[in-house]
């Protein structure tokens, strides 16, 4: 394998098509040292080699500086470019709801052509919060999926499941845990705990509770029977929503404002909204 000249390796792993790196590798491999240099020692440093290769190909396989990006690409770095009107108009927006008493909801619409940086600008928005007010939720929807309120209730799901990881690790929810007890009904966190299985974690008395009941030949099982907390009971204000969608409209708003409060308000961020579907 020694006597293969380097240059006829250069030109058949030219003609492989094999990344710089790997050509680099197997010529230092072959190559003797010279000058008491030696590119290896051991089989450990080809190792550590390979390694490096495999945990950043961007850059060892495909040429990309890890600072600048990929060759022959532009890259103007983490500032948006051409924005700032839109991003301080969503930042103003953002003020005016803490500020503001009672805390007025807003609804900011963003359009543009696919591609123009809607999803960014958002993101910049997000990064320019205070680190300790905002909440930020976001989901994506699809146009293959048009599922309208599953795909709200995955950013919800996600929150939750950072909010039960903080309780298990012995964290401040911030009250969230509570408010949410005292917002919304028993039966509104099990119909919620469908679409956002982490309620079951962060309440798991009320599905006990459930259990319970269904065990029981008692008909009338009170909350304080079950020992589920102080939920509130909103059982008659629900089922006369009508329709499941009202009831799930309802029972969303009730989540919204049982989370968000002055200092921690909400950021809902929903991604490519024309292709929710009409449900």
């Amino acid at each position: 394998f020694r006597r293969i000249r380097i240059s006829d390796l250069e030109d058949s792993l030219s003609q492989l098509c094999v990344p710089e790196s790997i050509s680099t590798l197997l010529k230092d491999l072959i190559e003797p040292g010279h000058d008491d240099w030696c590119a290896f020692h051991s089989l450990e440093d080809v190792s550590a080699e390979l390694k490096q290769i495999v945990d950043k190909p961007n850059v060892f396989l495909f040429g990309e500086d890890e600072d600048t990006g990929p060759k022959g690409v532009l890259n103007f770095g983490g500032d948006i470019v051409g924005r700032m009107a839109a991003l301080s108009s969503l930042l103003e927006a953002a003020a005016r709801t803490v500020m503001a008493d009672n805390g007025p909801n807003n609804l900011v619409l963003i359009g543009g052509n696919c591609g123009s940086g809607k999803t960014y600008l958002v993101e910049k928005v997000r990064d320019s919060l205070p680190e300790n007010g905002w909440m930020y939720l976001t989901c994506k929807f699809d146009r293959l999926m048009q599922a309208g309120v599953s795909t709200i209730a995955s950013a919800f799901e996600l929150f939750f499941q950072r909010i039960a990881s903080l309780a298990n690790e012995g964290g401040d929810d911030g009250g969230i845990i509570l408010s949410v007890q005292n917002n919304l009904s028993v039966s509104g966190i099990v119909a919620l705990s469908e679409l956002i299985p982490s309620l079951c974690t962060l309440y798991p008395a009320v599905f006990a509770s459930i259990v319970s009941y269904d065990s029981s030949e008692e008909e009338d099982v009170s909350c304080e029977d079950n020992n589920i907390g102080n939920f509130t009971m909103d059982e008659g204000i629900i089922s006369n929503a009508g329709t499941l969608k009202n009831r799930l409209h309802y029972l969303f708003r009730r989540l919204v404002h049982a989370i968000s409060r002055p200092e921690h308000p909400v950021l809902l961020f929903l991604d490519d909204l024309q292709w929710i579907g009409e449900s």
